[in-house]
C-alpha cells in the first residue's frame, strides 16, 4: 500500500515562514499537532524553538534582555528553572522600564537599585509587568504570595551571582544580601499543605469507585477515551498520589481494537514508558461533577495534585504512620523538606501523639476516691464520721483537703490515715454501694521521683517531711515514725497502733 500523499503544505510553509506567529500556549499546542501529524507521515517535522514555547522578550530593554539571554543559555540549572528565573529577570526588565528607565543593563545595578526592586516586589500584584495576560483574569490585581515573592528573589540572587561569579559584571554590591528575601515575608513562608476535607474526599472516592461511560462526553464514535482507561487513570489518581506527567509515563496494555480506535504516534510518547497523553489528568476531571462537589473550597480548586497532599496526609495521620523519609520515598521527592510541604499533622494525630508522650500523668496523678453512700445516707457524715476516701495504693486517707497535705505520698500514722490491711480497708474494698471518682492532683518533683523512683526517692522525701506536722496535729517524729520508714513499714505501724 503506498504512503498517502503529503497534505497541509500550505499550512506547514507558513508555519516554517512565521514560527513566531502563534505565542504562549497557541503556539505551543500547534506545535504538538505538527508533531503528530508528522508522525503519522503526512508532514514533515516542524522546526524546534529556540527557547520551547517561550516567546521572545518584549518592553525589556536591549541590553539587559541581551544578558538575560546569555545567562539562559549559560546557566547548568534544569530547563525548567532556567525558563522561570528568565521569565523573572524579564519582569525586572520591564520595571526598570517603567521605574529607572537610566538603569538599562545589570552592570548599573547598586545596593539602592535592588533595594528598590525589593520594595516593588513587595507591593506588586499579580499581572504587573507581565507580557503575557492569558490565564489571570481570575487573581489578577491581588498581592503575590509570600512564596512568589521569595521565589523572585532567589531568581534576582542567582542571576546576579552567576553574572559576577563569570565576570560578566564588576562586584558593586552582594548578590546574597543586597536582594535578600525580608524577614516579614520569610515569615508567612512555611509546610501549607492544601489538604482536601474528610466530607469531600470521601464523596470524590465514592464517585471515582462507581464512574461510568455517562459521566462523560461523546463524539460520533462515542467515548473520547475507553471507559476502561478511564477507571483506571481514577482510581490510580485517588489511591496512588502519581504527578501528571507520572501518569502520562504508566505503561499500560492497549486493546488492538483500541489501538486503531485511538493510535499512539511516537511523537507523543514520554519517557519509556507507553502512556498517552490522555493521562496527563482530563479524564479525572469529570469524578468532581459526579460527585456533587464544588471545583474549589476555601482553600483554592481541586486539583489532582492536592490530592496528592491528601492521600500523604491520611497515611502520615494513619493508626500505623508512615515515617517522614518513608512518606519521602513514596512521594518521590529528593529531599524530606519538600515532603514537608505534603503532609498535614491532623488534629486527632496531634491529640494521640500528646496522649501518648504521657506528659499528663507524668506532672500529674490520678487519685481513685471512693466515696461511702451509707455514711451520707445514714447521716453520720454530718456527725464527722468519715465518708471520703483517697486511695492511696498502700492505704486510704480521709482528710478531706488531701490535695493540700504534704504527707500525701508518703503518710505518717495519723487520725486520718486508714491501712489497706486493716479490716476498714477491707470493708472500703469490698462495699457494694461506695461511688467511684477521680481527683487528679499535680505533684511536686519530690513526689513525683517517690512515685517513679521507688524507695530510695520515698525514703528522701520522709526524711524531709519529719518535722512537718500532720493534718492530725502530730509531726512523723513525735508519732515515732522513722525517717527511713518505707509504705509497708508505715502501714504495718498503722495498723499496729490504730
Amino acid at each position: 500500500m503506498s504512503r498517502p500523499p503529503r497534505a497541509l503544505p500550505l499550512a506547514q510553509r507558513r508555519f516554517r515562514e512565521s514560527p513566531a506567529h502563534p505565542s504562549g500556549a497557541r503556539r505551543g499546542n500547534l506545535h504538538g499537532v505538527h508533531r503528530a501529524i508528522a508522525a503519522l507521515g503526512f508532514a514533515d517535522p516542524p522546526p524546534e524553538p529556540v527557547h520551547g514555547v517561550m516567546p521572545g522578550l518584549e518592553g525589556v530593554p536591549e541590553p539587559w534582555a541581551a544578558v538575560v539571554e546569555r545567562w539562559h543559555d549559560t546557566s547548568t540549572l534544569t530547563p525548567k528553572v532556567r525558563g522561570m528565573f528568565r521569565s523573572v529577570m524579564a519582569k525586572a526588565g520591564r520595571w526598570l522600564a517603567a521605574e529607572h528607565p537610566d538603569v538599562v543593563e545589570p552592570t548599573q545595578w547598586t545596593c539602592e537599585t535592588c533595594a528598590a526592586w525589593v520594595a516593588a516586589l513587595d507591593r506588586m500584584t499579580v499581572g504587573e509587568y507581565v507580557q503575557c495576560q492569558a490565564g489571570i483574569d481570575k487573581c489578577g490585581g491581588e498581592p503575590l504570595s509570600p512564596r512568589t515573592k521569595a521565589g523572585y528573589l532567589t531568581a534576582t540572587r542567582t542571576f546576579f551571582r552567576d553574572c559576577q561569579e563569570w565576570e560578566w559584571i564588576p562586584r558593586r554590591f552582594d548578590p546574597v544580601r543586597a536582594p535578600a528575601t525580608p524577614r516579614s515575608v520569610a515569615a508567612l513562608i512555611g509546610p501549607n499543605p492544601r489538604v482536601i476535607a474528610d466530607d469531600i474526599w470521601a464523596k470524590l472516592l465514592r464517585a471515582g469507585l462507581n464512574i461510568d461511560s455517562e459521566d462523560f462526553p461523546t463524539n460520533t464514535y462515542g467515548l473520547c477515551y475507553p471507559i476502561e482507561l478511564i477507571r483506571a487513570v481514577t482510581l490510580a489518581r485517588l489511591f496512588s498520589g502519581p504527578r501528571s506527567d507520572e501518569t502520562a509515563r504508566l505503561r499500560m496494555g492497549v486493546h488492538p481494537l483500541a489501538a486503531r480506535r485511538f493510535p499512539h504516534p511516537r511523537g507523543l510518547r514520554r519517557g519509556a514508558g507507553a502512556g498517552r497523553r490522555l493521562l496527563a489528568g482530563r479524564p479525572t476531571h469529570k469524578t468532581g461533577s459526579k460527585a456533587g462537589v464544588p471545583t474549589a473550597d476555601v482553600r483554592g480548586y481541586i486539583t489532582s495534585h492536592r490530592a496528592r497532599s491528601t492521600i500523604a496526609s491520611q497515611l502520615y495521620n494513619a493508626k500505623v504512620p508512615m515515617t517522614l523519609f518513608e512518606l519521602q520515598a513514596w512521594l518521590g521527592h529528593r529531599s524530606p523538606e519538600a515532603t514537608q510541604h505534603y503532609a498535614e499533622i491532623t488534629p486527632n494525630a496531634l491529640a494521640r501523639a500528646y496522649s501518648d508522650a504521657g506528659y499528663f500523668e507524668r506532672n500529674v496523678r490520678t487519685i481513685e476516691v471512693l466515696v461511702d453512700r451509707d455514711a451520707v445516707t445514714s447521716g453520720t457524715a454530718a456527725s464527722g464520721e468519715p465518708w471520703q476516701y483517697y486511695d492511696l495504693g498502700h492505704g486510704f486517707c480521709t482528710y478531706s483537703f488531701f490535695e493540700q497535705c504534704p504527707h500525701r505520698m508518703a503518710c505518717a500514722r495519723c487520725d486520718f490515715c486508714t491501712p489497706e490491711s486493716s479490716g476498714k480497708g477491707r470493708l472500703l474494698g469490698a462495699n457494694d454501694n461506695l461511688q467511684r471518682m477521680l481527683a487528679i492532683d499535680p505533684l511536686s518533683d519530690e513526689e513525683r521521683a517517690a512515685v517513679d523512683a521507688g524507695q530510695a526517692a520515698l525514703d528522701q522525701l520522709l526524711e524531709r517531711l519529719v518535722d512537718v506536722p500532720t493534718p492530725g496535729g502530730a509531726t512523723p517524729r513525735e508519732i515515732g515514725v522513722p525517717a527511713t520508714a518505707t509504705l509497708l513499714p508505715i502501714a504495718a505501724v498503722n495498723q499496729g497502733n490504730g
